[in-house]
């Protein structure tokens, strides 16, 4: 299951931070937006690991981290969240 969780936590980290990248080709701008959708599977990846095994390693510790960063982008500084 923390295989599955660091998976989908990487790909999702990726769809966050894919729109950052200046490029008009559709697979880019395909990740601006489902906001919602990336947002509640990057709580959800978090919570899980959070929940079901301990934070231990500087892996476990920097993938935390970029979660919650990527939560932070997608919910508070992205203007367009605000509908």
């Amino acid at each position: 299951m923390k295989i599955i969780l660091h998976i989908m936590g990487g790909l999702f980290m990726a769809a966050t931070l894919l729109p950052l990248v200046k490029h008009d080709h559709w697979v880019v701008r395909g990740f601006d937006f489902p906001h919602v959708q990336i947002t509640v599977v990057n709580l959800l990846v978090l919570l899980g690991l959070l929940i079901f095994f301990p934070v231990q390693g500087w892996f476990n510790v920097l993938f935390v981290i970029i979660l919650i960063g990527c939560l932070i982008y997608q919910g508070f500084i992205r203007e367009d969240w605000k509908y």
